[in-house]
């Protein structure tokens, strides 16, 4: 697999799953442990169009009935759009190495692929302020508490054990299958909705418009602690 990249990946013997490796491509899963894209964009503006990232892309705030469980297995650092990706899953297996932040806030911007409606979902509102509001790293632990993941193994085991699960959840009956996601993801989908409209048109143009949003950025790039003055 090609390093400090993602990959997806269906599996054809079970039709109705679809797996994700978000964190994978490295010994420590580099690829979601920075915020490059959102970097790229500020420096040339704020995104296409002037406006910040879409918050209806892959990364979570899809508001389709997906009739197709989302399993993932995460290892090393699993970070912003990583960890938005794991909470848009049904089931997420974790690595014992792994490392879970949401750390928007600390470079003056806000999660943009639903982390602030399904953390607080999954997790509990304490929980998911508590870490959406400092951007605090999570250990594999702390988030199987949290309920962030739902099962942690040992490092190298996560893809086995995801895949084993994949299997068990295929060999059930397949409109079943389908109809449980579907059934509970639209009780989510009209506050993931409004969530996604406000970060699109109101809060995410608002923010990354901010001296606060280049600053973060800026000292992301040059690897120094930010100053922010709120403006």
């Amino acid at each position: 697999m090609p390093p400090h990249r993602s990959s997806c990946r269906k599996l054809p013997c079970l039709r109705r799953i679809r797996y994700y490796r978000p964190a994978y491509g490295q010994p420590h899963g580099t690829h979601t442990a920075g915020s490059r894209r959102p970097a790229h964009r500020l420096r040339q503006g704020t995104g296409r169009a002037g406006r910040p990232p879409s918050a209806d892309s892959i990364h979570g705030a899809s508001t389709g009935s997906s009739t197709k469980p989302v399993i993932t297995a995460v290892h090393g650092r699993c970070f912003t759009a990583g960890l938005e990706l794991a909470l848009n899953s049904e089931i997420c297996i974790a690595a014992g190495d792994t490392v879970f932040g949401q750390q928007e806030v600390t470079r003056g911007i806000v999660a943009l692929g639903g982390a602030t409606v399904r953390l607080p979902h999954r997790a509990g509102w304490g929980n998911a302020m508590r870490h959406l509001l400092t951007g605090d790293q999570i250990d594999a632990q702390e988030a199987w508490r949290m309920g962030i993941v739902q099962e942690v193994v040992p490092a190298g085991h996560e893809l086995d054990r995801a895949l084993e699960l994949a299997h068990r959840i295929a060999a059930q009956a397949r409109l079943a299958v389908q109809a449980t996601p579907a059934d509970a993801r639209s009780a989510l989908a009209p506050h993931i909705a409004a969530s996604a409209a406000g970060l699109r048109n109101d809060v995410g143009p608002r923010l990354f418009a901010t001296a606060d949003a280049a600053e973060g950025i800026a000292s992301l790039i040059e690897r120094r602690v930010p100053t922010y003055e709120g403006i």
